[in-house]
């Protein structure tokens, strides 16, 4: 026959393990450019670092509304990402003549 337990003491739920700090994902960095070349036809083209990189961008990355396309030496900003293939333009918005100045003075 079984004997009836005799501590009283109600168990402890097991740990929760820790969890790492974590605050988000990390801001993203936006970078300038200039586009060296853009094929409307085809929707890419690559665009050229201050450090003379070259990065592929795709029609489909461009923030713009209606036919997405870039013109040579345009200057856009640009968020750094990665594919197969290595680096890739990711959110590229033109710099508008406006912005360009201010964002030179």
């Amino acid at each position: 026959m079984a004997q009836p337990r005799t501590d009283t003491a109600s168990p402890q739920p097991p740990a929760m393990p820790r969890l790492a700090d974590h605050r988000g994902p990390a801001p993203l960095e936006v970078e300038q450019a200039v586009v060296a070349w853009f094929c409307s036809d085809r929707g890419f083209g690559q665009l050229r670092t201050p450090d003379g990189e070259l990065v592929y961008v795709d029609h489909r990355e461009i923030l713009r509304e209606g036919f997405r396309t870039l013109e040579a030496d345009q200057q856009v900003t640009w968020v750094r990402g990665h594919d197969q293939h290595g680096a890739v333009a990711r959110r590229v918005a033109v710099v508008e003549a406006t912005t360009r100045s201010a964002i030179a003075s």
